[in-house]
């Protein structure tokens, strides 16, 4: 079975007779010279001076006769396309750069805990600070000797040594 029967339109820039001048499209102008750029700069601070609060590009076009009020118009939306493209981006490095210094850093064991101790009780948030408090305060008054001693071995019933407990080292012969 055949396609159905499409009727082929000629493009654009082959269209010759009176329709030809509105069909074509203005030819590519030139970049925007530094000069234009700051005119255009010029132009837009006046315009925000006067409390503008819409874009006139009649006023505009002024400053850059060279320039149609639609080639501005396109120009400005351009900038402003890569103002919000540039912000987006410096929030995005800034979440990046904050994420990367949070890793970095290494919690110290009372933060830790403090996170721990949240995360677990939300509600409860009285009694737990109360009970850390009394955790630190109790690790406070322990004395330092105590921290990493050994616990002495027991004696045994039938070897006495002299060292030991049960014999008084003053009274030696």
């Amino acid at each position: 079975m055949k396609p159905p029967l499409r009727t082929r339109l000629t493009p654009a820039r082959y269209v010759t007779g009176p329709g030809a001048a509105a069909a074509a499209p203005e030819p590519p102008r030139a970049a925007w010279s530094a000069r234009e750029k700051r005119a255009l700069l010029g132009a837009l601070r006046a315009q925000a001076a006067l409390g503008a609060s819409e874009l006139e590009p009649r006023r505009l076009r002024e400053r850059l006769p060279r320039r149609s009020e639609a080639e501005i118009l396109a120009f400005v939306s351009h900038l402003k396309g890569r103002v919000a493209r540039e912000a987006v981006r410096t929030e995005y490095r800034q979440c990046l750069e904050e994420q990367r210094r949070r890793r970095a850093e290494i919690p110290a064991p009372i933060e830790v805990w403090t996170d721990l101790a949240e995360k677990l009780s939300e509600q409860l948030e009285e009694a737990t600070v109360a009970a850390f408090s009394q955790v630190l305060t109790i690790a406070a008054a322990e004395p330092l000797s105590l921290l990493r001693s050994v616990p002495a071995a027991a004696p045994r019933a039938g070897a006495r040594s002299a060292g030991s407990p049960g014999r008084c080292l003053r009274h030696r012969h």
